[in-house]
């Protein structure tokens, strides 16, 4: 675990969404460059590596458009002189990103764009057939302006299970259902005295929201009801 690493939550939605959308522009820009990166780490074709790197650009596009989703508030039950509404503006904090050798690129830049969106502060674990494609993604967010220690890579053959079981507050992952387990067990291991004692939360991309679905993105943020009272003394404050 990187000892400066930390969360994105102090730069606003509105700058973190203008870095990722200028990321993916310039990965569009550099696709021949992606193409090749995926080709290589897969030894696919050029021709195979073109669909893989469109889903990639498609899949950030949509989750980019949804950042509404951790920006704007959410209006719950209606109640008579009180405005009630929900917001996921607060990130979860720090998280490990794994994906395995079969998993879709997409699917790594997916788990990547989101938390970063969301706030929080992001340790890639690729595996070596990815590892060009998350250093590419990686340079080009970090050349659109996302700190280099909210935005890590894990050093090649990093244990996942070993970095979830550190001072993380999540884990985002496209693993097999076995290594997903161990992955789970590993957050939930706590050494009292020594390591700090908080709830971690596992992410998968085979259980819930699709990336660019609803609630995807809330995935990555922790929600926070509040309740603002507009009647005082038996006047709406809001006539007044």
């Amino acid at each position: 675990i990187p000892p400066t690493w930390r969360s994105w939550e102090e730069t606003p939605i509105e700058v973190r969404l203008q870095r990722l959308s200028s990321a993916a522009e310039h990965l569009a820009q550099e696709r021949s460059a992606l193409d090749e990166a995926i080709a290589s780490g897969k030894a696919a074709s050029l021709q195979h590596a073109t669909g893989s790197s469109g889903r990639v650009l498609e899949t950030v596009s949509r989750l980019l458009a949804a950042a509404s989703e951790v920006a704007e508030l959410q209006s719950t039950v209606a109640i008579p002189g009180q405005d009630n509404f929900t917001t996921w503006s607060n990130p979860r904090g720090l998280g490990v990103v794994a994906v395995d050798e079969g998993s879709d690129p997409a699917g790594l830049a997916a788990l990547v764009f989101a938390p970063l969106l969301a706030g929080n502060g992001v340790l890639v674990a690729a595996p070596h057939g990815l590892e060009q494609v998350a250093r590419l993604l990686a340079e080009s967010l970090w050349r659109e302006g996302v700190p280099r220690n909210v935005l890590c890579l894990a050093p090649s053959g990093a244990s996942v299970e070993r970095l979830a079981a550190g001072p993380v507050h999540f884990a985002a992952v496209d693993l097999s259902l076995e290594r997903t387990r161990s992955i789970y067990k590993a957050l939930a291991a706590t050494d009292e005295g020594t390591r700090p004692r908080w709830l971690k939360a596992l992410i998968s991309l085979s259980d819930g929201p699709s990336p660019g679905e609803v609630g995807f993105l809330r995935q990555f943020a922790h929600p926070k009801t509040v309740a603002v009272r507009t009647v005082r003394h038996g006047a709406d404050l809001k006539l007044v």
